[in-house]
């Protein structure tokens, strides 16, 4: 992802070709940038989620002579006709595609879909002409998990009235290079047991050499000041629920203080460069259980 990254914009002026240093590309911290390439978010979208998707910002679509005619839209597009040479000719012309495996949605400002089937998430434009957009679209995802079904249901026809409380597994969930807000709602002492597996490449090798491949415990020291969690475990698993990063890993839980929605991310200063990815498992028992 190109987070507020400088551009190098061309203006095409009779024969003549000039590069502008100083576009941008301006995205929150925590949003994807949509632009001119499809996006695979690296999200892994589980059949029967909710998937949240909210847009800020306008793109460029380009096509425009000596600055004048190039489309400026929000991520719903615009309401022409969508051409059949466009990549979804059934979705709206220059508006926000949302890709889970082979199926597209449409997506926009402030949209919300349930996939039929699982599969990674790709973001992009609906237009046939991606290199020459300029700007971007500032995309947030949320994600709200199915609850896994009970695989042993009461067959009691007359259940107890005030049943107590039973735990609820989510996932597994992919956690790599971005802050995943699950959507998971989380009850202040509740308790959340972590499952995770699987190896993040940190980045920042040269030639090959000093890679940093980690396991979702991370290292076995705190991470520095400019890191997300400074008190935790340095390139490790952390979630947070309300104020609060609470320590996670291969096997761990905790018991939060506050309410609020569930985030999971490495404990990682520059999350662009990762790649691999964890596989995380949640459960959460709520309070009284």
């Amino acid at each position: 992802m190109d987070n507020g990254r400088k551009l190098l914009c061309l203006v095409v002026v009779g024969s003549w070709i000039l590069l502008l240093v100083g576009c941008e590309k301006k995205c929150a911290e925590d949003a994807f940038c949509v632009s001119n390439t499809p996006i695979d978010t690296g999200v892994s979208i589980t059949d029967g989620s909710q998937v949240h998707v909210v847009s800020t910002g306008t793109l460029d679509l380009g096509g425009a002579v000596l600055g004048a005619g190039a489309p400026k839209l929000s991520a719903d597009g615009d309401s022409e006709l969508t051409p059949q040479d466009y990549p979804f000719p059934n979705l709206r012309k220059n508006s926000l595609v949302c890709k889970v495996g082979t199926t597209a949605y449409q997506c926009g400002v402030d949209k919300t879909f349930f996939p039929g089937a699982g599969g990674d998430l790709v973001l992009q434009p609906n237009d046939n002409k991606l290199e020459d957009n300029s700007g971007a679209w500032s995309v947030k995802v949320y994600v709200t998990l199915p609850p896994n079904p009970n695989p042993n249901p009461n067959p009691n026809p007359n259940p107890n009235p005030n049943p107590t409380p039973q735990p609820t597994t989510y996932g597994p969930l992919s956690v790599s290079s971005k802050v995943l807000n699950t959507g998971l709602q989380i009850d202040a002492g509740s308790k959340v047991e972590i499952k995770a597996e699987g190896l993040v490449d940190f980045g920042g090798a040269f030639l090959g050499a000093g890679q940093v491949i980690k396991g979702p415990n991370g290292d076995d020291w705190q991470a520095p000041e400019d890191y997300p969690a400074k008190d935790l475990r340095k390139n490790s698993l952390i979630c947070k629920v309300g104020d609060t990063w609470y320590q996670g890993g291969t096997e761990t839980s905790f018991v939060p203080l506050q309410s609020g929605p569930l985030v999971l991310q490495p404990n990682d200063n520059d999350l662009t460069d990762n790649s691999r990815s964890w596989s995380v498992t949640v459960t959460v028992t709520p309070p009284g259980a």
